[in-house]
Formats: structure tokens, sequence, C-alpha cells
């Protein structure tokens, strides 16, 4: 059986496999600034076929494999996290082992992390039959991250708010992507930092003029909005974005943005076959396609 997120169970459900989709926002506007400090957000966001791969199996003590070596910093990961966030709520010991996979480059605005820790959740849920709301599921989701809940729907998706309030929407046809990370990544704290220091306004776009121009295939038309208000700070901190973005456009993207908070700059192409042929003249590009 494999849920939406890509989480296989095994028979007996001793081990669970699963694979972790990342995600890309086709928009990101941010809409103001909260009292409590956090931004007020409305994006639009969409599973793609690159993935990380998990096996989660019973283990007296929580262990993480990354790539076929012990993290050297576990608790800072947070498919370890949400392990300790499930057993606090369950109230009982949980032990796990997570052998991770990683193809999702990090510190990239694509949710690796993110999409590995809902894959965790929703595996030490089933192997350890923990009865849990989906409402408090997504509670925890929230708590570990803006993206985290996202990942529990999947798809194609109006993200608002602080990322609890999520629309799923009808998907698009299949589009292929070139992904590029931009350098060794950005972090997601500094870019909104930098957004801060450089006080931008707040967006004026409408998204719903916008989900009607994705609806109609309109990319000539979305390709001249601007879709991210993060691309600016982050471009700031790290010029070589705005470079990568024309050499995709340059190698015939149709429609070329930052995905989140970056560093990651993503191409869509009509067809694999022109995918595959602007990756192969990109340093590290990496092809993959929109899921539903």
């Amino acid at each position: 059986m494999t849920n939406k997120t890509g989480a296989r169970q095994h028979a007996g459900l001793s081990c669970i496999r699963a694979e972790a989709y990342a995600k890309i926002n086709w928009a990101l506007f941010i809409r103001g600034t909260r009292s409590d400090g956090y931004h007020e957000l409305d994006m639009l966001m969409q599973t793609i076929s690159l993935s990380d791969t998990l096996v989660i199996e019973k283990s007296d003590s929580i262990q993480l494999i990354v790539n076929g070596e012990p993290s050297k910093d576990p608790e800072s990961d947070l498919a370890v996290k949400a392990v300790r966030a499930l057993t606090a709520f369950a109230g009982r010991p949980i032990g796990v082992k997570i052998d991770l996979t990683k193809r999702i480059p990090a510190r990239a605005g694509l949710g690796g992390g993110s999409s590995d820790a809902v894959n965790v959740l929703l595996a030490v849920k089933e192997l350890y039959d923990i009865n849990i709301s989906r409402t408090d599921m997504k509670d925890i989701a929230l708590r570990l991250g803006a993206d985290v809940p996202f990942f529990l729907t999947g798809g194609l998706c109006r993200v608002r708010g602080i990322g609890e309030k999520i629309e799923p929407l009808a998907p698009l046809d299949k589009k292929y992507l070139v992904i590029v990370r931009v350098g060794e990544g950005l972090g997601t704290k500094d870019v909104y930092g930098k957004y801060d220091e450089m006080h931008l306004p707040p967006s004026i776009l409408d998204m719903e003029t916008c989900m009607r121009a994705f609806s109609a295939g309109d990319w000539e038309l979305l390709d001249e909005m601007e879709l991210n208000d993060l691309e600016k700070p982050a471009s700031a901190l790290m010029p070589e974005i705005g470079e990568t973005k024309k050499e995709l456009r340059r190698l015939g993207s149709i429609f070329t943005r930052m995905s989140g908070s970056g560093s990651a700059v993503y191409g869509v192409f009509h067809t694999k076959e022109a995918a595959q042929a602007a990756a192969d003249r990109m340093r590290c590009g990496i092809v993959c396609e929109t899921k539903s």
C-alpha cells in the first residue's frame, strides 16, 4: 500500500520504505509580518518527482543513517525531531532506525528535510499503531517547520498563514523541470532576515490571478511576473542566482524561478528531452517532473 506521500508499508509493519518527494514554489508572496515576528505567506506549492528514500524500522533506540554513514548530529535533523515529537504525543518509548538516502539538495528551498520528517511521522504512526487524528498530526508537523504540513497533502496546493492553511488544487498538466542548487545553498533564516533588512513592501500581486494563469498554461505571462518575494533578498546574498536563471532561460526554459528561500533555481520545459538537453549543459542540473 502506498500513500500520497510515497510511503510504502511492508507486511507485518516492522519496516516501512518511503519516497519523500521534494517541492517547488510556483509562487511565494509575503503579505506582512505578524505580531509574533513570523511572516504571513501566500504560496503556491507543488510536489515534484525528485525524492529522498527512507527505510524506517523498529529499533531499541533512535538511529539515523544518512547515505550509509551514521549522522554526526542526529538531534538537529528534522526526521529525528519528528520521532521525538511523536514520542512525546504517544507518551511511551519509541525507537526506530532511519536509513536515509539523500538526493534532495539541502539549503535549497526544496523542502527535503520537511518531506523526510512527514514520512517519518507517518511511518512511526503505523509501526507503533499510534492513535492520532489528522489535526494533531498537522499540529505536530507545523511545530517542526512551516513547510512540513504541506507534505501531509502534497500535489498542488495553495498554502497560507505560516504554513497551516492548506488548500488542495486541481493538478496542472505535467511539466518537466531542471533544478540547480546554486552555490552551497542558503539558510532560510538568513534570507528572511535579509528581506526584513531591505524593508521590501508586501506583495500586491493577486494569487487568484496567478492561479488562473497557471491553470491556463500562460507561461509567457507568468514569466513576466515577480512571483517569489524572497528572490531579491536571496539574490542579494548570492548574486549567482540571477545568473543561473539567465542560463536556464538561454537553454530554453519557458518559466524560471527560485524555489522557496533558495538557493535552488528551476526551469520549466515542455518535454523531458528538452529538460535533459538543458541539464546536460548545466553544472549539477537535476531533471524531474511535477507530481499530482
